[in-house]
């Protein structure tokens, strides 16, 4: 058990959950990506340009490893999905491993800034983030005109609007507090 991944995993899940956000799967997925976005080294997973956008086998095999033991819990959610919360052995979880203040800062102003978005939102969102980092295509023209391209049913108006906050997320990620 690698126990700095989880210790990450679970500062994201009880993030959201302090924001008063969605917890579940895509929520966890987008939020570490998008820190891994924006600071490449703190975020150890690998991920793929999946159908909605970056997914990592890699937190998924954490996720379900975390439940084995007991340091999440997952509950459904109508009309959504699961959400997760931490579990009886998340105190086990943080004991085996710490996390930086640093990244602890970082991943609350990651759920800050996508707490109250929608799973449709991150695809969108993270795909843009996706087009920057991992292909390169940084001005918002380009960005979009592929966006539009991997995901087709993404029309140009919501696929400008993912390019702006992707920019705004950036841009702001290295203050103490994301504008409202």
């Amino acid at each position: 058990m690698n126990f700095q991944n989880h210790a990450l995993i679970l500062a994201m899940i009880e993030q959201l959950n302090r924001w008063g956000g969605s917890s579940g799967k895509t929520h966890v997925q987008k939020g570490l990506f998008l820190l891994q976005a924006v600071r490449p080294r703190s975020i150890p997973f690998l991920y793929v340009l999946y159908k909605h956008g970056p997914y990592s086998f890699e937190v998924e095999h954490e996720l379900e490893e975390m439940k084995s033991y007991g340091a999440i819990t997952s509950r459904p959610v109508l009309d959504y999905g699961f959400a997760f919360a931490p579990g009886l052995m998340a105190k086990f979880a943080h004991e085996r491993s710490r996390i930086s203040d640093f990244q602890m800062r970082k991943i609350e102003k990651v759920c800050q800034f996508i707490s109250q978005k929608s799973a449709a939102e991150l695809e969108r969102i993270s795909t843009a983030a996706w087009i920057d980092r991992r292909e390169g295509i940084k001005r918002k023209g380009p960005n979009v005109a592929r966006l539009i391209v991997l995901k087709p049913h993404v029309p140009p108006d919501l696929a400008e609007k993912a390019y702006d906050q992707w920019e705004f997320f950036r841009r702001h990620i290295r203050n103490r507090r994301l504008p409202s």
